[in-house]
């Protein structure tokens, strides 16, 4: 009846599809029609820094731009070694440096006849993430002169809105609720006119990076939080609240998690998806036996408690 297997429903019961497959369809034209794609001979690793890369390989020479998104801080310039297209075509083992709003922030390879990205998330200059998609890391808005900073919290409405789907009924993901409100955060920011567009701009990349990885998760959401905090003077939202939670559970640190489950049981009572991993985590099965049958009691309608 109770599963033992560890789920974090409300960000991986239905991830939404990039909204950058277009560009990566773009970058794969320029390495694979140019040339055959083969595997190099040695793939640039997560941890090296981009900096290094640029003056190790002698990047310099622009092979394409375009925009990532409709969003002026999203202009996507992709540099390659000087004299690397001298031939008309471009050396499969050759990497693309990426720069996004002037600012090198990835890499794009050819590793097993597929391109992968590898990012820098939090603007250290050290590569994070990898990904098969081209994202925008939320820390290419700092040097924007368009950020419109204001202490009217016009950001608390989406974490509402959010939290209020993971919260019903509806599964937010098969209803399009989560595609719509990501949709709506993505021409908010566009608008140069937006207030706090780097904070709507954070909010609307974590929900870009949590496809791919648990360690881009959580400085996605470290990122947010720090800049929320920072703009608004406010503790971390419901919403934030548990997806720290989830991050715990898919980085494997169960002790955090639980300690944030203790917490967000106080904080916020009513927050379903919480009381869902209490029980999940729960190793008493005195204890796990009675939050089941209270969650499907109290929630049985409840689009995740369904699927417990």
């Amino acid at each position: 009846m109770m599963s033992k297997q560890l789920t974090v429903y409300s960000l991986r019961a239905g991830r939404c599809q990039s909204f950058y497959i277009k560009m990566l369809a773009v970058l794969f034209f320029a390495l694979s029609v140019l040339s055959p794609i083969v595997a190099q001979e040695k793939s640039i690793s997560l941890g090296e820094r981009i900096d290094n890369l640029v003056k190790q390989q002698g990047i310099s020479e622009l092979l394409f731009e375009d925009f990532v998104l409709p969003i002026q801080e999203c202009f996507m310039e992709n540099y390659v070694k000087k004299g690397a297209m001298a031939n008309g075509s471009l050396d499969p083992s050759e990497i693309v440096c990426i720069k996004i709003n002037g600012q090198y922030a990835a890499i794009a390879q050819s590793v097993d006849d597929k391109i992968e990205y590898l990012f820098d998330v939090d603007g250290d200059g050290i590569l994070e993430s990898k990904t098969t998609s081209m994202l925008v890391p939320a820390w290419t808005f700092r040097k924007s002169k368009n950020l419109n900073k204001s202490s009217t919290n016009n950001v608390k409405h989406y974490l509402d809105t959010l939290m209020k789907f993971f919260n019903g009924n509806e599964n937010p993901y098969q209803t399009g609720t989560v595609r719509k409100t990501l949709d709506e955060l993505q021409s908010l920011v566009a608008n140069t006119k937006t207030p706090n567009r780097d904070v709507l701009f954070a909010l609307f990349t974590y929900y870009r990076f949590i496809q791919y990885s648990s360690e881009a998760d959580s400085i996605a959401l470290a990122e947010f939080e720090k800049l929320y905090k920072e703009r608004f003077s406010l503790d971390c939202p419901e919403i934030i609240f548990l997806h720290k939670i989830e991050t715990c559970i898919n980085q494997g640190n169960i002790t955090k998690a639980l300690n944030l489950i203790k917490q967000g049981s106080v904080l916020f009572p009513n927050c379903i998806p919480i009381q869902v991993y209490s029980w999940q985590l729960e190793e008493n099965k005195t204890l796990k036996e009675q939050k089941y049958k209270s969650l499907k009691q109290k929630y049985p309608n409840h689009w995740i408690v369904k699927q417990i």
